[in-house]
């Protein structure tokens, strides 16, 4: 089993050399999902922690410590988070218009998934109207599927819905999506950032985390295996790697 492997626990290295190693030139057959958190992770920085320390009314961050307590639920943070924003759609893509860039690489990664017929997800509990702001501009909407919350301003306030859970013990919608896949006998890439990624990261059987960031820490600290990166041709190239490994 090759050094790359090291990514997953030890029942998914046995799968992948098992269930790859028959047909490696195929991903579509692997049985793999990829689910792809956005702010600070697709983006080069939070989007949404921007939108709230340029447009919130009022003490915003008191949500994200509760989150961090275990008090609230992601979902909930979301919700009372973007309630003190009272601005429509476009002043806030025009805003971050001017600040936010992609992560290197990012449509590469989409494509060779596509291409190999891997289904890639991006998870994200931020707003889906600038999601899809920016995966228009990279004319990636069409290979992209979207597990998140939907937004919109109601003529006072942002407005958050999230999906609803599948499975009972899931803490949240990442989570939820996660153990939704691997119930279907699939194999769960998981890449993402921060606090918000951690539970579903942990779930997931393969996982890469962005360098530096919180996710990357604490995945470190509590001994689960992971891949850091800072461009996501570091992740194409691992997964190419790891699929090809026997």
């Amino acid at each position: 089993m090759c050094g790359k492997c090291s990514l997953m626990n030890p029942k998914t290295a046995e799968w992948v050399s098992k269930k790859v190693g028959s047909d490696v030139d195929r991903l579509g057959t692997s049985g793999l999902v990829v689910l792809c958190d956005f702010d600070g992770t697709i983006t080069s920085f939070d989007t949404a922690e921007f939108i709230l320390r340029r447009f919130a009314e009022g003490d915003w961050e008191q949500y994200d410590r509760m989150l961090d307590e275990g008090k609230i639920s992601l979902e909930e943070c979301m919700v009372r988070q973007f309630e003190l924003v009272h601005v429509p759609e476009g002043l806030i893509i025009d805003e971050l218009e001017k600040v936010a860039t992609i992560r290197p690489n990012f449509p590469d990664l989409v494509h060779f998934c596509h291409s190999y017929g891997a289904p890639f997800f991006i998870v994200s509990a931020g707003l889906d109207f600038v999601i899809n702001h920016y995966l228009d501009k990279m004319e990636l909407r069409p290979l992209i599927k979207m597990h998140s919350g939907t937004s919109y301003f109601d003529g006072q306030k942002i407005r958050f819905s999230f999906p609803h859970l599948v499975n009972l013990e899931a803490k949240s919608f990442k989570d939820d999506l996660v153990k939704t896949y691997q119930r279907q006998g699939r194999k769960v890439v998981y890449i993402g950032d921060g606090l918000s990624d951690l539970i579903a990261a942990k779930q997931a059987d393969i996982r890469f985390a962005v360098s530096g960031m919180r996710l990357e820490r604490t995945l470190r600290e509590e001994g689960f295996a992971f891949e850091s990166f800072i461009d996501f041709a570091d992740v194409e190239q691992k997964m190419k790697s790891l699929l090809n490994c026997s």
